[in-house]
């Protein structure tokens, strides 16, 4: 059975493997504030929701105890230092966002083999925010939708 921590781990698992990514941490909460002080880029994996996926018929038949799907979210907060000139390491941020993107956003998540699909939830407005003074900060969600034991 999957849990928030065995997701949350493969994530980050899955990040950790992308080259020169920021150092990824779990919290329960996104506590970073722009008062802290930020010396190094981030990414934090904060707990979203954990939903039971409405609609959904159970896996397995009457042979077996059968699965329900749940759906559980996660929020990526990258915070990204660049104090240097607003001309330099354009690409950098946008790179990194986009790769974290692209390594989540697929059909199933080594470290958690209940998964089975993910979901991508974007808003423009969590896009490329200044954080801070030399600090980028960028948002997205990822729905791990997962096969879970009927009580679970």
């Amino acid at each position: 059975m999957a849990t928030w921590n065995t997701i949350a781990t493969a994530a980050k698992a899955v990040l950790d493997a992308i080259p020169g990514f920021p150092t990824t941490s779990i919290r329960k909460e996104n506590t970073v504030h722009a008062r802290d002080t930020i010396t190094s880029s981030l990414c934090v994996i904060s707990f979203g929701d954990e939903q039971l996926q409405p609609g959904v018929a159970t896996f397995g038949d009457s042979t077996d105890k059968p699965t329900i799907s749940k759906v559980y979210g996660l929020v990526f907060s990258l915070y990204i230092v660049n104090p240097g000139n607003i001309e330099t390491t354009l690409s950098t941020f946008p790179d990194f966002v986009l790769a974290a993107k692209q390594a989540l956003n697929t059909a199933t998540l080594s470290g958690a083999s209940t998964v089975w699909n993910t979901d991508l939830v974007e808003n423009p407005a969590w896009e490329n925010q200044a954080f801070k003074d030399g600090v980028e900060w960028s948002e997205f969600g990822i729905n791990f939708y997962s096969a879970e034991a009927r009580n679970g």
